[in-house]
């Protein structure tokens, strides 16, 4: 049986690693992951091979044709709609089993409900976000950015970039896209989390951040401590919902194996 795993998350990681401990000796793991961060998120397992590099629907059709693959795993980001919708379609139209691997679900407590607010898209929030800025008392204009480096441009082509403190992975092609929509390298948090409730408080005073943006991102993401240090330092938390993430869960597919 020939698996293959599209990762790049931590529960990517954590399945792969489980499912190579059980490996049957007809059994081959194959990881696809977009970049050489996803890469380094693997190291240290044995018994999985890794394919590295972005795929669109036509060169990830080619891929999985090649791999003659038995079963497909998506265990990439809930945020990755639209990698999602190619992997769902490429499996469909070749006639390979497709399993979604779930993150589960980590609720913000109701003591936070009074300073956080929920937007269906990155657009909605940057618009909201902009009027915050504009409405509000003076000094109160620095945001905390930690909805990753993809949706950049919804906030730059609202917001003064002096406003915008962007917190991004450590990676060139990361920081380049912070380069390319205007912001300054000391705007640029280029950082590998998850951040404990200390290191998101610790950013919040250092750039003295009134609004901090993130994603519903679920458990292992951090999300919820980024929750707790925004209460804690009394500022407002803007937050893009988690899209509809039909699944299973990582105990569910082991079953399976």
């Amino acid at each position: 049986m020939k698996i293959c795993i599209f990762g790049g998350t931590t529960e990517g990681r954590v399945l792969a690693e489980r499912l190579a401990a059980k490996r049957k000796t007809d059994q081959e793991i194959v990881v696809s992951v977009a970049s050489d961060y996803g890469e380094e998120m693997l190291r240290g397992i044995s018994g999985i091979k890794v394919h590295v590099g972005r795929l669109d629907r036509e060169k990830m059709s080619a891929f999985l044709v090649e791999g003659a693959f038995d079963i497909v795993i998506d265990a990439t980001h809930p945020f990755a709609t639209e990698v999602t919708g190619n992997i769902k379609f490429c499996c469909e139209k070749l006639g390979i089993r497709y399993i979604r691997l779930k993150r589960e679900d980590e609720e913000a407590s109701g003591s936070t409900l009074g300073k956080v607010m929920y937007f269906d898209s990155p657009d909605a929030l940057s618009e909201k976000l902009t009027e915050l800025i504009a409405s509000g008392d003076e000094g109160k204009t620095n945001v905390l950015l930690t909805t990753g480096s993809k949706e950049l441009t919804s906030f730059t082509q609202r917001i003064d970039v002096r406003h915008l403190f962007v917190r991004v992975l450590p990676t060139k092609e990361s920081i380049d896209k912070c380069l390319e929509a205007g912001l300054t390298e000391d705007h640029i948090i280029s950082l590998k989390g998850p951040f404990s409730v200390e290191e998101n408080v610790a950013h919040i005073r250092k750039y003295n951040i009134s609004y901090l943006v993130t994603k519903e991102s679920g458990a292992g993401s951090g999300y919820l401590n980024k929750l707790k240090a925004a209460e804690a330092e009394d500022i407002t938390t803007l937050i893009v919902r988690r899209p509809d993430d039909d699944g299973l869960t990582l105990d569910e597919i082991l079953i399976f194996f």
